[in-house]
Parts: structure tokens; sequence; C-alpha cells
């Protein structure tokens, strides 16, 4: 009787895996397959049933053996160590249990039974044999870690020195001061007093859409619903380092007219020519941004921010005079030179450092805020799948173009 318990249970266990590993992959396919688990669910749970009732007359059949030994040869069966016999010399083994039985009777099955959950029971396993290594490995099912690990993403740093302000239209008009010729002066009695010209101008600034979306299955956000949290944060990151490529380097038309193509900036290149007359014979790189910070005052303009490549950071950091001493001239742990805060940035090119009036350069104007949709499209709705979109709107102006200078010729 018991030998045809343990080969009964023993093949209920081998169709309760099969069973299994085929809901696993009808979860991985289609709607329609998706919706027959619900049969299968139920299938496994007669199989529970059924192994616990076998379990159940194995251990009334075993309950006064309190030996625990039985004949050679029934299914599930082999000797624990190397000897013919036990101490008193009978030709008997100890009996071990069959996988099957083992499976039935521990504290996950049995705790998964009455719980419900059926469709996954996680069984802990340290004893099996390594010549029952197959059906071990089947046994054994695969624990998932809940971190997401996320690869690592530019900071983003431009977005915090540009001044930004709400507006609800699709096109901001700036009145600009264009010109003007003061002519005050010291007026005799009676004279004719001097007259001083201020021309205006308008400048236009489109409100632009920046989105990107991603597609994700229904199951997938069903069965993990951190990823959802997931997407949204990377969505949002996609597109404020967008925006930030574009403030700086933006071409305008579908994009923002970035601070490097704006007609009328500053510029200044290492080691050229230089028509102020601060360009002197030993000049090193920190020299020309210093040269760059004193024009800009001499404009009447407060020059607020530096944007560094790393690679300028780190060689600024690291200069030395003709002793081996460093300079020390960028401090990294303040974040300053030459007494400005540094923003570093690997948004400018390696070679490119800019210098920055934040209150007097240029103005970015918020339509939309980051906004996250989701919605099927095509033939998704029949597949299973969500388009996720995140999408903003805004437009950037640049009223003071020489509020901005762009130094080059330093690459490290």
């Amino acid at each position: 009787m018991l030998k045809q318990l343990n080969a009964e249970l023993g093949q209920l266990v081998s169709d309760a895996q099969a069973l299994r590993q085929s809901m696993e992959e009808k979860s991985k396919g289609g709607t329609a397959e998706y919706e027959g688990l619900s049969a299968d669910r139920e299938k496994f749970s007669k199989m529970i049933e059924r192994g616990e009732s076998i379990r159940k007359q194995i251990d009334e059949l075993t309950r006064f053996d309190s030996l625990k030994t039985t004949v050679s040869g029934e299914p599930g069966e082999r000797p624990l160590g190397g000897g013919n016999g036990n101490e008193n010399g009978n030709n008997r083994q100890t009996r071990t249990k069959s996988v099957g039985q083992q499976v039935i009777e521990t504290d996950q099955f049995t705790h998964a039974s009455k719980q419900g959950k059926l469709d996954r029971v996680e069984i802990e396993r340290k004893d099996l044999y390594e010549s029952a290594a197959a059906a071990g490995g089947v046994l054994v099912f695969s624990d998932r870690d809940p971190e997401l690990r996320e690869l690592p993403q530019r900071p983003r740093s431009i977005l915090d020195i540009v001044l930004s302000f709400p507006t609800s239209s699709n096109l901001v008009e700036i009145m600009q001061e264009k010109t003007n010729d003061n002519q005050a002066a010291g007026v005799a009695e009676n004279a004719t007093k001097p007259k001083s010209n201020i021309t205006f101008d308008k400048i236009n600034v489109p409100i632009i859409t920046v989105a990107t979306y991603v597609v994700a299955s229904r199951q997938i956000l069903d069965d993990a619903p951190r990823l959802r949290a997931f997407i949204d944060t990377r969505l949002r990151t996609f597109l404020e380092i967008e925006v930030e490529d574009q403030i700086v380097g933006g071409a305008g038309g579908n994009d923002l007219t970035g601070w490097l193509n704006v007609v009328g900036i500053t510029g200044r290149t290492h080691g050229a020519v230089d028509p102020t007359g601060l360009k002197r014979a030993n000049d090193n790189k920190l020299d020309t941004i210093r040269h760059a910070i004193t024009v800009m005052r001499a404009n009447f303009y407060r020059p607020t921010d530096i944007v560094l490549h790393p690679y300028q950071a780190d060689e600024f950091e690291t200069l030395k005079d003709a002793q081996g001493r460093y300079l020390e001239r960028y401090d990294p742990v303040e974040g300053r030179l030459w007494r400005l805060p540094v923003t570093e940035s690997s948004v400018p090119p390696n070679g490119t450092s800019i210098v920055v009036d934040r209150n007097r350069s240029s103005e970015l104007y918020n339509r939309m805020s980051v906004a996250i949709y989701t919605d099927t499209i095509n033939d998704q709705f029949i597949k299973n799948q969500f388009s996720i979109l995140g999408e903003l709107r805004l437009g950037l102006g640049t009223p003071y173009p020489k509020g901005i200078t762009k130094i080059d010729g330093l690459e490290a």
C-alpha cells in the first residue's frame, strides 16, 4: 500500500510541475491564453488536495513504525551511508522519503494550501541528493530582488541656473530695450535741453513640446507595481535631460534656441587675440575665464554662474605652478571659481565653458510641466500593451545675449 501511495504521489508531483510550467508559459502569451489560467489554477488546486490526502494516508501507515525502517527496493528509498546493515546485523536500510513526499510535507506547501495560494509555492530544500538533481532543480524556484537597478543618469544642474516663469499661451512676447542714447548734460539758462533716444524691440518666444514614450505590457505593470513608478520617474529624467541639452545647444525650430546659438552673445577663445587688451602672454586657462568675467562686468552685467565641463573642472583643480604646488584657484568643496559658483555639467562640449548672468540673460517660460499619460495606440489593446507618454511644453527667450559669454579653447 505504501509503495502504491508513494508511486501515486511521485506522479502527482511530476504532473503538478508540468502544469505549473504550462501556466508560466501561458502568462507570457496573449489575452486568450492568459484568461485560461483560471481553469489551470482550479486543476492545480485539486492536485494539492489530492496530495494532502495521500500525505495523510502515508502518515497513518507510518504512525506506528517507530523504527523508521522498510524493505529495500521501494520507490524513493536508498541507504543513508555506506554500510550493508545496521548495528543489529539486520539487512535493512533506513527509509528515505521520496522527493514528492518531502514536498507535500513541507510547511510552505501546507501553508500555501490553507491560504489558497496555489499558483506558486516556494519550497526550501537542503537535503536533496545529487542523484535527484533534476527534480531538485525544478522544485527550487527563483527569487527576485524587488529593487530595480537603474543605469546612472546625468545629473540635472543647468535648470537650476535659469530663471523660470509660468505662461498660459503658446507664444510669449518680450519687450526689450534695444538701444539708448544718453544725451544728458548741463544746460544754460534758456538753452535747449538735449534729447536722449531709446529704442525698443519685441522678441517672440515660441512654446515648443518635448515628449517621449515607452511601451509596457499589462502583465508587467500588474506584476511589478514599482515598474510603473520607475517608468514615470525615468520619463521625467529623459525630458529634463533633453531640456538642458536644448537650453545650451538648441538650434531653434522645433527645439529651443540655446545659449550657444543666440545671436549677440559674447565669445572668447583661450590663447587667441583679445581686442579688449586683457590677454597676457603667460595667461593660463583660469586667467581667460577671469578676463571674460571682467568684460561682462565692464558692460554692466553681473555674472552669477560658471558652467564647466567635468574635464575642465578636473584640470583646474589639479593645476600646479613650476614647483609642483597646487594653485587652488578652483575650490571644488565650495564649488567656486573666481568667487562665482561653478556648475559642473557635461552639457557644454569638452573645451567650452559658459559664464552666465542668470538675472540678465535668458528666461524659461513653462506652459506645461512634465505630464505622464497612459493610453493604447494602434493594435496595442488586443496585445495587452500600453503606451506611457511623458511630455512638457516650454519656451526659452534670451533678451540680453551679452549676459552670456562662451569661452572656447579650454580642452583638457
